[in-house]
């Protein structure tokens, strides 16, 4: 029985209560019909109450994508930049999340916070707080945003005329104007309309993840525990996979083509993987 107790009053249930929630919604936006899936459904002008495979897996990157932030934050604001040179020396300074928890734990009269800690930063808090907010920031508008055409939108002057301005993508069973790709990094289609916020959002990526691991990957090295230098890993992957996914963009852009088009005439002409590649860069 006091075994039970100890459980039950332990750390570990406080961080399971705190967190069960987050993760069943996950769970429900990925598999269920929470409003935040039907919401995008009707939003980008596919059939809701869908769960095509395609779908599910656009929405399992975004899940992992939103807890990826989650633990970035979480490693350099309450552990990471305590111990690295040039750092701040308290894991409350310059911390939003310890201010809004400040904030609602002082309510209803907000007497005892502490907001001078907010404005406490060093050189390295505000540009990690700046990249990760505008990755984060942009993400989002990618995620959210609306490529796909209604019935009764307007695809532009002249648009009438060319017959491969309006492309239907399969998954997200909707029409896509000027479709470039559909990606599932971001679970939606890219096109004329959110082409220049998915290049913002891979540029601010880059910036994001390059810096952590300029800054941190002494620290993980030399003193991380095996799962921060499993997280390290996976930056150090997405930063790779991010890297590679701007450069091919770049590269379509000063030939003027779209993935679409390059992945068209790739498969049309049966080409390698090198004389693609030398096709792309030459």
């Amino acid at each position: 029985m006091k075994t039970v107790e100890e459980v039950l009053t332990s750390w570990g249930a406080v961080y399971v209560a705190l967190f069960l929630p987050a993760v069943l919604l996950l769970a429900n936006f990925v598999f269920g019909k929470c409003f935040v899936s039907e919401a995008l459904s009707r939003a980008q002008h596919s059939p809701q109450c869908v769960h095509t495979r395609s779908r599910i897996v656009g929405r399992a990157h975004v899940a992992l994508v939103a807890l990826s932030f989650v633990w970035q934050f979480y490693v350099v604001m309450f552990v990471a930049r305590v111990r690295v040179v040039g750092g701040n020396d308290s894991t409350y300074a310059c911390n939003p999340a310890f201010f809004l928890w400040d904030v609602v734990d002082s309510l209803p009269w907000l007497g005892d916070v502490h907001a001078d800690l907010l404005f406490q930063c060093s050189a390295s808090d505000i540009a990690y707080l700046v990249s990760v907010t505008l990755f984060a920031s942009l993400y989002a508008a990618c995620v959210f945003s609306v490529p796909q055409l209604s019935h009764s939108d307007p695809v532009g002057e002249g648009a009438s005329a060319q017959a491969s301005a309006v492309s239907h993508c399969r998954q997200c069973d909707a029409d896509v104007f000027q479709k470039d790709h559909h990606c599932y990094f971001i679970c939606n289609c890219v096109g004329k309309r959110n082409k220049r916020v998915f290049i913002l959002c891979l540029i601010a990526g880059v910036v994001n993840l390059s810096y952590l691991l300029y800054n941190y990957m002494v620290w993980v090295l030399t003193e991380g525990d095996a799962l921060t230098n499993l997280g390290a890993l996976l930056v150090l992957s997405l930063d790779a996979f991010l890297v590679s996914l701007l450069c091919f963009q770049v590269l379509l852009w000063r030939r003027g083509w779209s993935t679409r088009e390059f992945l068209k005439t790739r498969r049309r002409n049966k080409e390698s993987f090198c004389r693609s590649a030398r096709r792309l860069l030459f």
